[in-house]
């Protein structure tokens, strides 16, 4: 899995998709504000749990988020 294309499709479907804070993100998300932060920054990648999070309260596929599909 490539991290930095990850990170930067969170970070993209986060603030242009969602228009949202770290914080706000990450209560949607229920997780951390930190973990939003170390995900976007490339130094994690999301767990199954999260990218499911993401791709439910964000209206998009997991593909979409590892970056598998446009």
């Amino acid at each position: 899995l490539d991290s930095d294309k990850i990170s930067k499709n969170i970070k993209r479907i986060r603030k242009d998709q969602m228009n949202k804070t770290q914080e706000e993100f990450a209560e949607l998300i229920k997780s951390s504000k930190d973990t939003v932060s170390n995900i976007e920054r490339g130094k994690v990648i999301p767990n199954t749990q999260t990218l499911a999070n993401i791709a439910k309260y964000c209206n998009c596929s997991i593909d979409s988020i590892l970056g598998l599909k446009d």
